[in-house]
């Protein structure tokens, strides 16, 4: 097992999240855990929109995203998340961890499951070292230039006085920093691997016992600044409100959302199977005009080639203690937009029924879908950056036994299908066995083949004029309506 090998892949991971040269975090925390953090990243290359979810995706435990933006200029992301525990609020290496019970916070690295060395691989250890000194080697190579210009600077604002410090920079009474660069990591790396009895004692210490406790930057952290980073507080005190801020943030995104024309960018937390809920907003009668409806507009986008949104079924809510109310309600209007598959469903609930917080808002959407266009085709590249309009998407390639598998997706039913191919980008026909796999309301293309490459051309034709009906379920999780005016 190259452990080694392993921390080295796993710091040009860190380096490597959207290429960036420069990770800046400032926490704000309150004494229970709770609390946010600005970041500040500049990658080294041009952010795509797809770049700018997946930053998003990286990061776990977050309650909402708050004006986060990709300044394209200067080249650098910002945005605040908020986070309701920040032991379970997951971002990048050393993580920032509270100590409850010592009031005392701290950095740490997560350790990785390693198998108890046996007696056998106790007498190897020696090749066993070569081996590790040869992983590096081999890591190193894909250790590019850029990584040694690598800075993370975290920064807390703390809940309360400092008692004592290890390893963090005091800016203020209330303010510590601390700096770590991809220099310093590199020369550390250089040193221990030269050293052989030093590999051999950290290879011997494994087996669940200090490895698991103390795994290889952990190391680092200690050689670097004698000790692991710590923070010991004294008194604490609450330095926001979490839930009326959070709160804040959603209706701010809301709002947002419905002025920059619902951009699919903006999705927050909505994504259920292909529809997309991009936004939704509550108006509340008004008794002086003689409005007695309360309304809900729910804005989204179907992936899929729809031409007509016929009904919505079941629409039912849930409280926030579980009990399942089912509304009155009455569709007033349905409109939809055929441009890029959007729809602003209106529902309405009588004035006299008092809308309380969901839990959950549920119910059907009815579409039906059908080939306007007969022969479709498209490059795998398309697919992947997703230039083509068509409903076609590239799923995943697989290797399985002795052939790679191409998996298509399409928005079409199986007997909607008349013919399907794979070319090369000359236009000849590649060898490949097809099989085709029906799903709910799409079809799956696998295409077996012995070599393709990006340029590869995917060709699909349809029947004339075949229909399908989709009913496509949405489901809305926490919404208070009186918060999204």
């Amino acid at each position: 097992m190259k452990e080694i090998k392993k921390y080295v892949l796993l710091f040009c991971l860190l380096c490597s999240i959207c290429s960036c040269d420069k990770i800046k975090q400032v926490f704000t925390l309150n004494p229970d855990g709770s609390g946010k953090v600005t970041i500040e990243l500049r990658p080294n290359s041009q952010l795509t929109l797809d770049n700018l979810q997946s930053i998003r995706r990286h990061f776990s435990g977050v309650d909402v995203w708050h004006n986060y933006s990709w300044d394209e200029k200067n080249r650098i992301f910002r945005g605040t998340a908020y986070f309701k525990d920040i032991n379970k609020f997951l971002h990048s290496f050393p993580q920032l961890k509270m100590d409850r019970e010592k009031a005392t916070l701290y950095l740490e690295h997560p350790s990785f499951e390693k198998d108890a060395l046996s007696e056998k691989d106790k007498k190897q250890i020696d090749e066993q070292v070569e081996e590790e000194i040869q992983g590096y080697i081999e890591s190193k190579l894909i250790m590019d230039t850029s990584n040694s210009k690598f800075s993370h600077e975290i920064s807390i604002n703390l809940p309360g006085q400092v008692k004592s410090h290890d390893g963090f920079n005091k800016v203020t009474d209330s303010r510590y920093t601390i700096l770590f660069t991809g220099k310093e990591i590199i020369d550390y790396f250089d040193k221990v691997i030269k050293d052989k009895a030093h590999v051999k004692e950290i290879l011997l210490a494994g087996g669940g016992l200090v490895m698991d406790n103390y795994p290889f930057i952990n190391r680092y952290l200690r050689s670097v600044y004698k000790t692991i980073p710590s923070i010991k507080l004294g008194e604490q005190k609450v330095q926001f409100n979490y839930e009326q801020e959070v709160k804040n943030a959603r209706v701010n995104m809301h709002k947002n959302l419905i002025k920059n024309k619902m951009r699919e960018d903006e999705i927050y937390n909505h994504k259920i199977t292909d529809l997309h809920i991009i936004a939704y907003k509550y108006i509340e009668p008004d008794y002086n005009l003689g409005d007695e409806n309360n309304i809900i507009y729910i804005a989204g986008r179907l992936s899929g080639s729809v031409s007509t949104f016929n009904r919505a079924s079941k629409i039912r809510g849930r409280t926030l203690k579980g009990k399942m109310l089912r509304y009155k309600y009455n569709f007033e209007s349905f409109k939809f937009h055929h441009k890029g598959s959007r729809f602003v469903l209106k529902l309405t609930f009588p004035g006299s029924y008092e809308l309380k917080p969901f839990k959950e808002l549920s119910g059907n959407l009815h579409f039906t879908s059908y080939a306007k266009k007969l022969n479709h085709q498209a490059t795998l590249n398309d697919l992947k950056t997703k230039k083509y309009s068509f409903p076609m998407r590239l799923l995943t390639v697989k290797k399985e036994a002795d052939k790679t598998v191409l998996y298509i997706k399409i928005y079409a039913a199986k007997k909607q299908i008349k013919a399907a191919a794979l070319y090369d980008e000359a236009g000849k026909k590649l060898d490949y066995k097809l099989k085709i796999i029906p799903k709910d309301y799409y079809t799956v293309l696998a295409f077996h083949a012995d070599k393709f490459s990006a340029k590869s051309i995917i060709k699909v034709k349809f029947k004339k004029w075949s229909r399908q009906r989709i009913k496509v379920p949405f489901s809305l999780k926490n919404v208070d309506p009186r918060d999204l005016k």
